[in-house]
C-alpha cells in the first residue's frame, strides 16, 4: 500500500524558490543532487517532496520547461537553425530534440516555426495537472485547484 508522502509550509516554501531559481537558469547542468543541495535535502527526499509538491520528478518537470522554451523560440526566431534550439535545450542532437519534443507537444518542432502563440502570447505547452492532462509544468503565473498544484 502506497502512502502520501507528507510535504510541510517549509519545504514547499523551499520548493517554491527552486523553482523560481529554476525557470531563470534552465539551461544549467542541473542535477537532482545540485537542486537537492540548494534546499539542503538528501536526494532521494528532495526527489520525493518535489513529486509531491509539483507533481511530476524534478529532471521531468525540468526538461518540460526546457521545452516550452524552444518552443517559444521556434515560434518568435523562426530563422534560428534547429540545431541551436536544440543545444540551447540542452540536446546533443537536433534529433533527440525532435524525439522529446514529439512526445510533449504531439508535432515536430518545424510546425512551431512562426505559428501564432495565442491569446496570452504563450507558447504551446503540455498539459499539466493544472490543465488536466497528464503532463505537467509549473508557472508561476498560473494556479488552480488542484491539489498537486504548487501555488496551493
Amino acid at each position: 500500500m502506497s502512502r502520501a508522502y507528507a510535504v510541510g509550509p517549509e519545504a514547499r516554501a523551499a520548493l517554491a524558490v527552486l523553482l523560481l531559481e529554476l525557470q531563470d537558469a534552465p539551461d544549467e547542468p542541473w542535477t537532482v543532487e545540485a537542486m537537492a543541495g540548494r534546499v539542503g535535502y538528501d536526494p532521494s527526499h528532495f526527489a520525493r517532496a518535489f513529486q509531491t509538491v509539483v507533481g511530476q520528478p524534478p529532471l521531468r518537470w525540468l526538461r518540460t520547461l526546457r521545452l516550452e522554451r524552444a518552443a517559444h523560440e521556434l515560434a518568435s526566431a523562426p530563422g534560428k537553425a534547429l540545431e541551436v534550439v536544440a543545444e540551447e535545450a540542452g540536446y546533443a542532437s537536433h534529433e533527440a530534440f525532435r524525439r522529446a519534443f514529439v512526445r510533449a507537444f504531439g508535432v515536430p518542432p518545424s510546425a512551431m516555426r512562426g505559428r501564432p502563440r495565442g491569446p496570452r502570447g504563450a507558447a504551446p505547452r503540455p498539459q499539466g495537472p493544472c490543465e488536466g492532462g497528464r503532463r505537467g509544468s509549473w508557472s508561476r503565473r498560473r494556479s488552480c485547484a488542484s491539489d498537486r498544484c504548487p501555488r496551493r
